[in-house]
């Protein structure tokens, strides 16, 4: 009895420590899982900015899952129609036949197809977005060549066009038009002290185009007038995102802890950084408890 109740005693000690030795070895290999984990996870976070409370990074990825959304769309074109019309197309005010001339243009529409969109991360953290066009316009163009002019009053009996006879002469025609062309712009982000990602879209490129607008005359036919249309070359398109991390909350625990606390939350941003990697922004952040 004796030889069995010692066997049993050494079994029972060499079960324990046989357990104990497994879970170390398991411990180890999950300690070693993560460091490996840590080490592929460095490299992507070294562009984040530290030393803040919150830290929001783009990655340069993102643009292009907007662009590839968009090629992969079947109707890329977009329609015009003008619903109202304010003002005149040009007007001489004086000069020329009579007291000048004006147009306007009416019922103006148009369709124009974008095909692709590409974008690229520029050494300075901005991005280039090239695109091309087909665009097809037309519309009504009313013409008007003002009547003669006339005396204002016996003080200013003399003719002026400041007080012309009225009437004149008058025509309507077809106008129309159609071009395609590469475009090309940039995109800049930036931060301050109201909002932590500010993008702004400029520098189109080219900066002019040349268009040969077709204008339909009566019993002449077609006639080509080749003109020249600058394009903007200051901000197109500039907005702010909405600060999503600040407001008022309210943390209840429920019984038998009844806690019933509110509390508010203030953003500030502060630096911006751009580069190639994506665009990386920190903020401090300030909670009070009411």
């Amino acid at each position: 009895m004796a030889r069995i109740g010692w066997i049993c005693v050494v079994l029972m000690l060499q079960i324990p420590l046989t357990l104990g030795q497994s879970l170390d070895d398991q411990i180890k290999a999950k300690e070693k899982q993560i460091a490996d984990l840590q080490g592929q996870l460095d490299p992507k976070v070294a562009p984040l900015l530290f030393d803040s409370n919150l830290r929001l990074f783009v990655s340069k990825t993102v643009l292009s899952l907007i662009g590839d959304q968009f090629n992969g769309q079947a109707n890329k074109t977009f329609h015009y129609q003008e619903t109202l019309q304010e003002g005149q197309l040009f007007n001489s005010n004086g000069g020329g036949l009579g007291c000048g001339y004006y147009a306007e243009l009416h019922d103006a529409s148009g369709d124009a197809t974008v095909p692709q969109v590409s974008s690229a991360y520029q050494q300075n953290g901005t991005i280039s977005l090239q695109t091309s066009f087909d665009a097809t316009v037309q519309g009504q163009v009313l013409a008007h060549l003002k009547g003669p002019p006339g005396p204002c009053s016996i003080l200013h009996p003399w003719p002026t066009c400041d007080c012309p006879l009225g009437g004149g002469i008058g025509t309507s025609a077809k106008l129309g038009a159609q071009k395609g062309a590469p475009l090309s712009a940039t995109v800049t982000f930036s931060g301050d002290s109201n909002s932590w990602f500010n993008y702004d879209v400029s520098g189109l490129t080219p900066s002019g185009l040349d268009v040969t607008v077709g204008v339909s005359l009566e019993h002449i036919g077609t006639v080509g007038i080749p003109t020249h249309i600058n394009l903007p070359q200051g901000s197109l398109v500039h907005g702010s995102a909405p600060n999503a991390f600040q407001g008022n909350g309210t943390i209840v625990v429920a019984p038998p802890v009844n806690l019933s606390k509110t509390y508010s939350v203030t953003v500030t941003p502060s630096a911006v950084t751009t580069d190639t990697n994506g665009y990386a922004a920190k903020a401090a952040a300030n909670i009070v408890w009411h």
